[in-house]
């Protein structure tokens, strides 16, 4: 930022990226306040759209992450889910 007087009238307004990936659909159960703690689990979706797949067995991570005390959401593609059975 350049510094500027204060009377000179200028104010600043902070910025940052959020990224946007597009409209999704919020099912209703996940709108309700979750009885306990609740996780969310995402890897995104660069990995499987530009190299076919994540580079860590994600069934594996979400085998381990069913010991944690917490209800887990995870964010994973179609294709993804198809793929762990």
């Amino acid at each position: 930022r350049i510094p500027v007087d204060d009377r000179l009238g200028v104010r600043y307004l902070g910025m940052r990226f959020v990224p946007y990936n597009g409209r999704a659909v919020v099912p209703d159960w996940l709108r309700r306040p979750a009885e306990g703690r609740r996780l969310c689990l995402t890897l995104g979706t660069s990995a499987t759209d530009r190299f076919g797949g994540y580079t860590l067995p994600l069934g594996e991570v979400l085998e381990a992450l069913g010991q944690v005390d917490a209800e887990v959401v995870a964010t994973v593609p179609l294709k993804a889910r198809q793929d762990l059975g």
